[in-house]
């Protein structure tokens, strides 16, 4: 093969439209896609660059397609996938280039696609070093408009969705208390992005579920600081404000210096807070108090409700000091924001308000109290 710009430029095309046919089992179109990647070394930087990135975007795409399918997610990723997302991963990350950091960064988004539900492709990328790079990623200083922002948050997403599931403690040892305090360190440094917010959360949330040592290296890194202020920081984005509280109560769960500090640093306020701004009577729109920045408008949203109403269930917690927070708790006022909240989202469930025009508010499908991780699509 002629190593030249329009070759790579018909190399491309030839992928696209080959796999835009749909004719190729998953299998195949790994180790097509891999073939290409392999064959970009061969050719110089520009057209290996551009091969590269054709390739990644194919194989993303393919991968998010098929992210609730296992058997096809896992004859994808185990055929090549991962390893050349990975490798995508591994390339990027030591260097500071944007071409070769978006690179990393579609590297990581795929293989959060490969993860989400597919417990083989788990070991799989465990066993090709994915742990260590995603938590290299995440470790990279943050620069505001750069690809590393974006690649931070694809590997937070790609950790977290690792972590989901019952079978998962070897990738949590992998990921340790350093990715643990690499990611809370991350959030600590960042405030620009609501969207690299939760997909921080999202792995602490992941990490912190029936783990006592990652509850534990959450908090020792400064995890409920971090979370208070990125909360405090973003109380208009629904989905961050979700993924947040529910990190914090799960964080919290059964530790009782995570609910201590948890305490100290306002997470009863904040969720008192996300419970005004999101959790008001069926169909009816507030304001938030200040404690959420005094944000107005929000449509109800029962995700955020239930986030906020375990975050304080999970902090007053019970023993000990619960009493004392249980106190604190009614002194913000949690007790009538709670079953304000709860009424409203029994009489949307029952159908009462007629008026409430279709679609108006989200409304959640998720089992309430589930005491499970969750991936991130």
């Amino acid at each position: 093969m002629l190593a030249t710009e329009d070759t790579s430029t018909l190399l491309t095309s030839a992928l696209t439209k080959c796999l835009q046919a749909q004719l190729l089992s998953s299998g195949e179109v790994a180790s097509l896609l891999a073939s290409s990647w392999a064959s970009s070394a061969a050719m110089p930087a520009p057209a290996a660059l551009t091969v590269q990135h054709c390739t990644l975007r194919l194989l993303r795409a393919k991968s998010s397609r098929l992210e609730k399918d296992h058997a096809d997610a896992v004859a994808l990723g185990s055929a090549g996938g991962l390893h050349v997302a990975i490798q995508a991963i591994t390339a990027g990350v030591d260097q500071n280039d944007e071409h070769m950091l978006a690179l990393a960064a579609l590297g990581a988004s795929t293989v959060a696609n490969m993860v989400a539900s597919a417990g083989a492709n788990k070991l799989t990328a465990l066993n090709f070093g994915a742990v260590r790079a995603l938590v290299a990623c995440v470790e990279k200083p943050l620069t505001s408009g750069t690809s590393n922002v974006e690649l931070c948050a694809q590997a937070c997403r790609a950790l977290g969705n690792m972590s989901y599931g019952w079978d998962v403690d070897e990738i949590k040892d992998a990921i340790g208390t350093r990715g643990a305090a690499a990611i809370v360190a991350s959030m600590k440094s960042s405030s620009g992005s609501a969207s690299l917010f939760r997909w921080q959360a999202h792995a602490l949330r992941n990490l912190a579920v029936r783990s006592p040592s990652m509850q534990a290296a959450i908090g020792e890194a400064g995890g409920a600081f971090a979370l208070a202020r990125s909360l405090r920081t973003f109380p208009l984005a629904a989905k961050a404000q979700e993924a947040g509280l529910k990190a914090w109560a799960y964080a919290a769960k059964d530790h009782e210096p995570n609910r201590a500090t948890a305490a100290a640093e306002g997470a009863l306020d904040l969720a008192n807070a996300a419970l005004h701004a999101y959790g008001c009577g069926a169909g009816e729109r507030c304001a938030a108090s200040d404690a959420s920045g005094g944000a107005a408008g929000m449509a109800v949203d029962l995700d955020v409700t239930e986030a906020a109403l375990a975050l304080i269930c999970l902090v007053v917690g019970s023993g000990g000091a619960s009493a004392s927070r249980a106190r604190t708790a009614a002194r913000c006022g949690v007790h009538f924001a709670a079953l304000a909240a709860m009424e409203g989202a029994m009489r949307r469930h029952e159908g009462l308000h007629d008026d409430c025009p279709r679609g108006e508010a989200q409304v959640s499908k998720k089992t309430a109290g589930s005491d499970d991780a969750e991936h991130g699509g």
